[in-house]
């Protein structure tokens, strides 16, 4: 006994179904790209965004292929698809993925190279961008018993935390004439 029964969707409900799909990873991907700063997930949803696109033209032409016989295409309008297809494969919106991507490249390089110069940076131990170290020393040496700081040294230890060293010269004769406070 054979088994034998048709699979083909003539309603399009399969390609609605696809449709529905690829519009709502898009969406997850910007959603989960926005909330963590990702811009691989950005840089793939708008690639499935030309997905979804040409997923509606599809669906257009299914529709328009079904439509029947008339006196101007007596053969109906059933080779829809093929010129949908066509137009995909010429539509300018295809360069447009190529060239986001060039785009997403060129955003991504120009951050590895602000991270590497950062890197090197705390890895040289230098001074944390905009402390100013002449005005630390002025503070410093405004410091009540402070008579000099000598090598004052600050440095990035990681991304929030930075160290300083300075010896101190203390004036402590200073220090031990100063008035007790009623």
């Amino acid at each position: 006994m054979e088994h034998t029964h048709d699979h083909t969707d003539t309603t399009g409900k399969r390609l609605l179904m696809t449709m529905l799909i690829n519009f709502l990873i898009p969406v997850a991907q910007i959603c989960g790209g926005i909330y963590a700063g990702s811009m691989a997930l950005l840089s793939d949803a708008v690639h499935n965004l030309s997905d979804f696109t040409a997923l509606i033209i599809a669906y257009a032409a299914h529709r328009i292929g079904k439509r029947g016989p008339t006196n101007r295409h007596s053969f109906g309008m059933g080779r829809m698809e093929v010129i949908s297809a066509v137009v995909m494969i010429f539509a300018p919106w295809y360069w447009l993925d190529s060239i986001l991507s060039l785009i997403i490249v060129a955003y991504i390089f120009w951050n590895c190279l602000s991270l590497l110069k950062e890197s090197i940076h705390v890895l040289m131990n230098g001074t944390p961008a905009g402390l100013d170290l002449t005005a630390v020393k002025q503070t410093l040496e405004a410091l009540p018993g402070v008579s000099g700081i000598h090598y004052l040294h600050a440095w990035m230890i990681g991304i929030n935390s930075v160290a300083f060293t300075y010896p101190t010269a203390m004036d402590f004769m200073k220090i031990l004439r100063k008035p007790a406070a009623k």
